[in-house]
């Protein structure tokens, strides 16, 4: 290992990425998020004990953001490889399964203190901070949702 000590085992992590047109659906991690400040990500979040990976990406999506969609209108790309995440308490292994969200319902508002929900451009995504392997998991839904 490097000059990083990370635990043992992953954080099992699953999220869902939005589309409107052109823009992307992103959450902006403020000081309460245990992410560091100012990055951003998908409505995303812990895959729970007992909890699959596409019913944490339905409960985080209307948890943070305020949309709803059934099982049936996630489309999985796929579980991104373990990669380390830099959390407030330090780096952390974990894993990323990915959702296309192809029909929601509701209107996106800020849900909790930890986020803060807003439509990106998809062209300025290159401008804006965010968390390791997100921008490819955006572009790999545009190519989904194309087919």
């Amino acid at each position: 290992m490097t000059n990083v000590e990370l635990k043992a085992s992953p954080i099992h992590t699953a999220g869902v990425v939005v589309f409107d047109g052109d823009k992307v659906l992103l959450v902006r991690h403020e000081a309460e998020s245990r992410q560091q400040l100012g990055m951003h990500g998908l409505p995303a979040g812990r895959i729970e004990k007992g909890e699959s990976a596409v019913e944490t990406a339905r409960r985080e999506l209307a948890e943070e953001v305020g949309l709803r969609c059934e099982e049936k209108d996630l489309e999985p790309l796929h579980e991104i490889p373990a990669d380390v995440l830099q959390l407030k308490e330090g780096p952390r292994y974990c894993t990323f399964a990915v959702f296309l969200a192809k029909k929601y319902s509701g209107e996106v508002q800020k849900k909790e203190k930890k986020v803060t929900p807003a439509w990106i451009e998809i062209a300025a995504l290159d401008v804006i901070k965010m968390l390791p392997n997100v921008h490819w998991a955006i572009l790999e839904c545009q190519k989904l949702a194309k087919e």
